[in-house]
């Protein structure tokens, strides 16, 4: 099954409605892979400073065989969703389902507990959830790309915060089998992306205090969404 963009509009405002979550901008650069480094320097002369530990992310991207989310973010729609599973540090047994979704530069995430079965191993999880998906959303959905990366957290003292995705790669799924068969080699995507992320209120904080101090850097803010330049890697094998 394919979903147009009217269905992804309507999940999405469907899921607005029920979200509590805190809308907010999500601003993205990608960067060639070993900048990171020279931009952290940049922005801790700027005042961000190490607020978390670096860990390292997973997600089990869901999607339709005609990836059908991936092309509405390549096409710039102005509702974009990914189901996915994510898990930190390599400990899947605490893994959760979420729905993250953008209206325009506005992120949100909508977690779902009901997805998020313990006690089953990794194959039975993916497959329970699968099934709650089209059971509870009309989602008939395949797992399609597992991407992981190393993250690492800033903040400044407006309360904007800055991440930075390293060592980023991905796994292709083997659709041809019925079991979840993710291929022994990974893909290794050529780029690294540092993202701000800030609540609406502190947008003129953003434009008038912080993005005005960079534009003497190659810069530009983007959309570039990892699950969506997995599924171009994977099929540009």
């Amino acid at each position: 099954m394919q979903y147009s963009q009217n269905n992804i509009t309507n999940l999405v405002n469907d899921l607005a409605k029920r979200s509590k979550s805190q809308s907010r901008y999500e601003r993205k650069s990608k960067i060639n892979v070993g900048q990171s480094n020279f931009f952290k320097g940049i922005f801790n002369i700027l005042g961000f400073y190490k607020c978390y530990e670096k860990r390292k992310i997973s997600s089990i991207y869901f999607d339709d065989y005609n990836y059908s989310f991936a092309k509405s973010n390549i096409d710039g729609d102005f509702c974009r969703l990914k189901p996915r599973i994510r898990w930190y540090n390599d400990n899947f047994d605490n893994s959760n389902f979420e729905f993250k979704y953008k209206l325009g530069f506005n992120g949100f995430k909508s977690k779902d507990n009901s997805l998020d079965k313990t006690n089953l191993n990794f194959e039975d999880k993916l497959e329970f959830t699968k099934k709650k998906l089209l059971s509870k959303y009309n989602l008939n959905l395949s797992v399609c790309s597992n991407v992981t990366y190393q993250r690492q957290y800033l903040r400044h003292s407006s309360g904007i915060r800055l991440t930075f995705d390293k060592e980023i790669s991905c796994t292709h799924v083997n659709f041809d089998k019925n079991k979840y068969g993710f291929k022994q080699k990974q893909i290794k995507l050529p780029f690294e992306v540092f993202e701000f992320k800030y609540p609406l209120i502190l947008d003129n904080t953003f434009r008038e205090e912080i993005f005005p101090k960079l534009q003497d850097f190659p810069i530009r803010l983007t959309k570039c969404s990892k699950y969506t330049e997995s599924i171009i890697a994977i099929n540009n094998l």
